[in-house]
């Protein structure tokens, strides 16, 4: 339970730091976005966590490169998406559904 509400609250604070720009404007190699709050490195540790690295990021490097690529509204949604999947049992087709949408899948295309 506290893995939930933790990950939920995780997801939630990034998906609302997300304004209407995107990507690693700052310069900074680390993915985050000055304008924005988004952090790729701590969306992709969570993601790492919750859903695995496999079908769609393969490693923390791959996801970082691919998140901080995305505009603000893409982030936003994958953020909420990890959050749901964080809340759904270990193997469960649930999780497995949203980690697609965090993974980049519809609706987060």
């Amino acid at each position: 339970m506290k893995r939930f509400i933790l990950g939920f609250l995780c997801a939630i604070s990034l998906a609302m730091t997300v304004p209407a720009c995107g990507g690693d404007d700052d310069g900074d190699s680390a993915g985050a976005d000055a304008a924005s709050g988004f952090e790729a490195a701590a969306f992709c540790t969570m993601y790492g966590t919750t859903c695995g690295f496999t079908d769609w990021y393969d490693s923390q490097e791959s996801c970082v490169t691919s998140v901080t690529a995305w505009g603000a509204d893409r982030q936003a949604c994958i953020s909420e998406h990890l959050g749901f999947a964080a809340g759904e049992a270990e193997g469960s087709a649930e999780r497995m559904m949203h980690c697609g949408h965090a993974g980049g899948e519809a609706p987060c295309n």
